[in-house]
């Protein structure tokens, strides 16, 4: 379970950072795209 749960968590930071990312090259709604694939986990 403690892999899992690293590997879980690696997901949703590198998630934030590409929505992050994405939003500065114009795609305004990848922060609320990102937040809605969180709250399904």
């Amino acid at each position: 379970m403690k892999i899992f749960d690293e590997v879980q968590n690696g997901l949703l930071e590198a998630l934030k950072k590409s929505a992050g990312e994405l939003e500065k090259k114009g795609f305004a709604q990848a922060g609320e795209i990102g937040d809605k694939i969180e709250t399904i986990r």
